[in-house]
């Protein structure tokens, strides 16, 4: 009777801890999921450089050809291109707001300064 009850307890032990392991591993994976959902465009951004620099070593060893290298390098080069569009009207913006915010007697040269 008493090696009954003592596998008894082991069990209870057991299955308790096996509980208390499973609210651990749900409550990291629930942290990590909203952390993921706040952080989306970040860990898109690192897994887009991670495939980036595999693809790189992976393709490297094929010597691929000239128009392949374009084929591929297309997204990157019209993004560079975009963001290179970007540059200018937000300098502009930015001088502009910075006039703007100046009140009546306060020195303008300061807004050309800090650029």
């Amino acid at each position: 009777m008493g090696e009954t009850n003592r596998l008894i307890e082991e069990k209870m032990i057991e299955k308790d801890n096996q509980k208390q392991w499973q609210s651990r591993v749900s409550g990291c994976c629930d942290g990590c999921s909203s952390w993921v959902r706040t952080n989306l465009l970040m860990v898109f951004t690192v897994f887009g450089i991670a495939a980036g620099i595999a693809l790189g070593f992976g393709l490297h060893p094929y010597h691929l050809s000239k128009d392949a290298i374009l084929i591929i390098g297309f997204p990157g080069d019209v993004f560079m291109r975009l963001l290179k569009l970007m540059i200018l009207p937000l300098i502009v913006t930015s001088l502009i707001t910075g006039q703007s915010s100046y009140k009546k007697g306060q020195s303008k040269v300061n807004t050309g300064v800090k650029f």
